[in-house]
């Protein structure tokens, strides 16, 4: 029983030195478990059969393809705002066939900014004188553009077309027509240097000196009508660039008289250096109720009145035409902007402030005007043919 007391003891001593080594020794790096192995079952019939295909669906009923959305359209212009489109910010021209000074070239420049409000351009006056309006004439009808129009008398203009003189290279037939903005009114006066101041002495002088542009102008066919008719003897004076430049051969004693518009005349009748003696019109007129009318100067017989009437017929007023070929909506936006302009009360004041009213006449009725005038029956044509003096006739 001693020796297992001893045997205990001592193995009690070396189980407790074998731990002290364990723990004081290099420690063993630990090492994973194995994974687990997981035991894999045969497949079944039942986990290998294939499933079931999915049931077609019915066909839907077929539609129509519905197209993809487009841009909607640009809007289409009208003529007029195409013809406003064309005008705006552009440089416009109011051709004036005559010198500076005188009754259009006032006219002219009245309208001008105006004008040019209602068209969206700058207008400008350009002065063109020269042969009865035929220089700018010629010109214009060159162009095609609807940039500029012109604001004349035609009377000459139609006298030279209609009598083939030489230099026309225009048809008015071919403008376009887009106004009237006054009917013109033409007095027949003379130099208060001459002494004369009735109608009575224009007939008891042994001669009287018209001043005029051109023998076609109404300046010279005033006069010669009123000459042939009433017994005046009538000598013309042609060549001068305009009324302004008629007026100082008047006051020059160069010419006794002058027969031209009212706004022209106005200023210088106002002053007393010139005398009304007729009106070449149908009526006489507020600013001179005591002027007779060549109808009234005389019982006329009916080839005179037939005379009269047609010389009468061609003073077709203050027309607008604008360049042949131009595209139908500039011409008809020219025409309203004319139109406005013409309404503007500040213009219709500065009108009236030189004498003259505001009458505006459509581009339609202008036109056809011209061209009834245009047309003269061989009859009349003869007459005045021989009243002009041209050759032929």
């Amino acid at each position: 029983m001693k020796v297992n007391k001893y045997f205990l003891a001592i193995f009690s001593v070396i189980l407790i030195l074998g731990l002290l080594a364990s723990a004081c020794g290099p420690k063993a790096e630990p090492t994973q478990a194995p994974a687990p192995t997981i035991a894999r079952r045969a497949p079944t019939a039942a986990a290998t059969a294939q499933p079931p295909a999915p049931a077609r669906p019915t066909a839907a009923p077929t539609r129509p393809p519905v197209a993809a959305p487009t841009a909607a359209p640009a809007p289409t212009q009208s003529p007029m705002d195409k013809a406003a489109a064309f005008y705006k910010g552009k440089a416009f021209q109011i051709v004036i066939p005559y010198n500076p000074g005188g009754g259009y070239d006032t006219w002219g420049r009245i309208l001008a900014p105006y004008l040019g409000k209602h068209l969206g351009a700058t207008a400008i006056v350009k002065n063109e004188p020269g042969a009865g309006a035929k220089i700018a004439l010629n010109r214009l009808a060159k162009l095609k553009d609807g940039l500029s129009i012109i604001l004349f008398s035609p009377r000459a203009a139609l006298t030279s077309q209609i009598y083939a003189d030489e230099g026309v290279a225009y048809d008015l037939g071919q403008f376009n027509w887009i106004g009237t903005v006054s009917a013109d009114v033409f007095p027949v006066v003379v130099s208060t240097k001459t002494g004369w101041k009735t109608l009575a002495d224009l007939q008891a002088a042994p001669e009287v000196k018209f001043g005029s542009d051109t023998k076609t102008s109404g300046k010279a066919i005033r006069p010669l009508v009123m000459g042939s008719i009433l017994g005046v003897n009538v000598k013309l004076v042609t060549g001068y660039g305009g009324s302004a430049d008629e007026m100082l051969a008047m006051q020059r004693g160069e010419v006794d008289g002058l027969s031209t518009n009212v706004e022209t005349l106005k200023p210088f009748i106002d002053s007393g250096d010139i005398v009304p003696v007729l009106m070449m019109h149908s009526k006489r007129i507020q600013y001179w109720p005591d002027v007779p009318t060549i109808y009234e100067a005389k019982q006329l017989t009916p080839e005179e009145k037939n005379t009269v009437d047609v010389a009468l017929a061609f003073e077709a007023g203050r027309v607008a035409a604008t360049t042949p070929n131009v595209p139908a909506e500039r011409v008809a936006f020219l025409e309203a902007a004319l139109k406005k302009t013409l309404a503007e009360p500040e213009v219709i004041s500065k009108i009236k402030k030189i004498g003259a009213e505001v009458e505006f006449t459509s581009a339609k009725e202008t036109s056809e005007k011209i061209k009834v005038l245009l047309a003269m029956n061989p009859k009349d044509k003869t007459m005045f043919g021989k009243l002009l003096g041209i050759k032929g006739y």
